[in-house]
């Protein structure tokens, strides 16, 4: 299953509706590394980066081990949260 919103949809007054569409995709697609990439951009969309950072590295690690052809993205948007939290 492939998610589609991104940051700039989110708006302030969706996040929360979003945030609660990815945390169902979450647990309805435990192993879909998408939707923890996906509750990154809605945590990163209200400066919540220490959330962000950790589902980014889940997404990461999904990824990995199913093999998913998103992986170097994933991989992106860590380095790129973790960039804007002041870390390497």
């Amino acid at each position: 299953m492939k998610t589609y919103l991104k940051n700039s949809e989110l708006g302030e007054s969706k996040t929360n509706e979003a945030k609660a569409m990815f945390q169902y995709g979450m647990e309805k697609f435990p192993e879909s590394a998408n939707f923890y990439d996906s509750m990154a951009d809605a945590c990163e969309s209200v400066n919540d980066l220490v959330q962000a950072e950790i589902n980014c590295l889940k997404a990461v690690e999904l990824g990995t081990k199913n093999i998913d052809p998103n992986l170097v993205t994933f991989k992106q948007h860590l380095e790129f949260v973790r960039s804007k939290m002041g870390k390497k």
